[in-house]
C-alpha cells in the first residue's frame, strides 16, 4: 500500500500542473470518474476531497500531456491499485491465519 501510495505521489509531486487542450481536458475528466481513489473505497477522484485523488487528478493530466492513451494510464493506475489490494490482501490473509492458529495478533506498519 505504502508503495502504491508513494509511486502515485512521486507521479503527481514531479512538476507543475499539466495544462491541456478542451479535448484532453475531456478526457481527464472522463478518466477522473472512472478511476478509484486509493483511500476512498469505491468513490471516483473526480468527487473525492482525499489529498491523494488531488494528487491522482493532478497525474491524469500529466500523462495526457505526455501521450498516453487513456488505456495506458488506466493500467497505470490498476497496477498502483492492485499493488494496494495485494498488499492489504496478503496481511489479513497471515492475519486471520494467526487468529485461527490461536496466536496473539500484532499490529505491524512498515514502509515498503
Amino acid at each position: 500500500m505504502i508503495l502504491a501510495l508513494a509511486s502515485i505521489a512521486f507521479f503527481a509531486a514531479a512538476g507543475a500542473p499539466a495544462v491541456l487542450d478542451p479535448q484532453q481536458e475531456a478526457r481527464a475528466q472522463a478518466l477522473d470518474g472512472e478511476i478509484r481513489c486509493v483511500v476512498c473505497e469505491n468513490e471516483p477522484i473526480s468527487q473525492s476531497t482525499a489529498s491523494i485523488a488531488v494528487d491522482m487528478r493532478a497525474l491524469v493530466r500529466e500523462r495526457i500531456a505526455a501521450g498516453e492513451s487513456d488505456a495506458q494510464i488506466r493500467s497505470f493506475f490498476a497496477a498502483a491499485a492492485g499493488a494496494f489490494d495485494a498488499s492489504f490482501l496478503v496481511g489479513m490473509l497471515l492475519l486471520r491465519n494467526r487468529l485461527a492458529n490461536g496466536q496473539k495478533a500484532r499490529m505491524e506498519i512498515r514502509a515498503v
